[in-house]
């Protein structure tokens, strides 16, 4: 089984390129000051989304965050099955 997580209005990642197990956490106000210092702006908090792997954190600011399991094969894309 695959996990795709899928966001929509991305402002910001800081992601690696493969996940060795994940967990998907609300964000703190500490995370929410760390982007902010980072990118030199206000972070809502509502769009932040932290990632763990490994016992670090990645973050993900954007609108929308959807999360789906499927079946498909490793370099298979869903939208494939619609064409």
């Amino acid at each position: 089984m695959n996990i795709d997580i899928y966001f929509t209005g991305i402002d910001y990642m800081e992601v690696p390129w493969i996940f060795n197990g994940l967990l998907i956490e609300s964000a703190t106000e500490e995370d929410r000051l760390y982007l902010s210092q980072k990118l030199d702006k206000d972070v809502p908090m509502e769009k932040i989304v932290v990632l763990i792997s490994e016992e670090k954190k990645f973050y993900v600011i954007a609108a929308q965050i959807k999360v789906m399991k499927n079946n498909l094969e490793l370099m298979e894309l869903p939208i494939e099955r619609f064409l």
